[in-house]
């Protein structure tokens, strides 16, 4: 998918917001190995997809550290039984870090059940 699709298709933008040229064909990803970033041809406005994704779908949230209380003694031997580091968790519960799929997985190894018990977005 080139750029301009991307933006287009997937986040409805078709104008940069910078200098307000149409989002074309010229419109690029800023290299081969970062299809993150977006660069505006006219004025080399850049986007970052990842910070489109959370604000068209919100940021996915979690209830584990309000839940896991009962279960563990605190999050450094929740973070072992999921299989993290202990500051993964931390930084996730600062909303420093996103909740990602290593994450998620080590909820349902602790937490069985259905996901909306434990995630949610915000």
């Amino acid at each position: 998918m080139k750029a301009c699709e991307e933006l287009r298709d997937i986040y409805g933008i078709e104008d940069c917001p910078e200098c307000h040229c149409a989002t074309g064909d010229d419109t690029e990803y800023k290299d081969f190995s970062n299809k993150y970033i977006v660069v505006c041809a006219q004025c080399g406005h850049e986007w970052d997809t990842r910070d489109l994704d959370e604000v068209k779908m919100g940021k996915l949230k979690t209830r584990v550290f309000d839940l896991y209380k009962g279960k563990f003694k605190n999050i450094t031997e929740l973070a072992k039984a999921m299989g993290i580091s202990p500051g993964h968790a931390y930084k996730v519960q600062q909303g420093k870090r996103r909740v990602n799929q290593k994450f998620i997985i080590g909820v349902m190894k602790v937490f069985p059940g259905c996901l909306d018990d434990y995630f949610y977005i915000d």
